[in-house]
């Protein structure tokens, strides 16, 4: 029984310490919304996520930007994330005319690294503030993305960014 935990807790070290996060990594967003999605770090613990995305009931395609913040669980591989954003919408319907939204959203979710892939379950949130719009005043959203990495985030770049840094 010790050895188990013991081989269990020196495994977990070992993919915490060796394991890679990502600097950029770009895929694709399935759920009830779907498009491409790209996630690109800024800071320690903060990610900007673009989105493009289209709903085929709301009769719009969303361009999203969000600002998250990233909660390591389980080493650097298993991630929850909060934060907040703007979106625009715009219409594909062509007999009423422009009733492209904008609005603020939220988003929380859970990430997981693995190889050069990262994937994520997400809720989005979201609230139109213009009164014009086809879509309701407040929606929501889920999904589950897949991007590659592009840019992986390793020790060699954190001691690029440090020297870069003292210069």
């Amino acid at each position: 029984m010790k050895l188990n935990f013991l081989i269990f807790a020196f495994l977990l070290a070992a993919s915490t310490l060796f394991s890679q996060t990502y600097q950029t990594a770009v895929g694709l967003r399935l759920g009830n919304e779907w498009g491409i999605t790209a996630k690109q770090h800024v800071g320690n613990n903060y990610v900007l996520e673009f989105l493009a995305i289209t709903q085929k009931s709301e009769l719009e395609n969303k361009l999203v930007l969000n600002i998250e913040r990233h909660f390591n669980l389980i080493g650097r591989r298993f991630n929850a994330y909060a934060g907040a954003g703007i979106h625009k919408g715009f219409s594909r319907n062509i007999i009423v005319g422009n009733t492209s939204s904008y609005g603020v959203g939220g988003i929380a979710g859970l990430e997981f690294n693995s190889g050069l892939f990262n994937f994520s379950a997400d809720f989005r949130p979201q609230i139109n503030l213009n009164k014009a719009t086809t879509p309701a005043f407040y929606n929501s959203y889920s999904g589950l993305s897949v991007r590659y990495i592009l840019i992986k985030r390793d020790s060699k770049f954190q001691e690029w960014k440090k020297k870069r840094r003292s210069k």
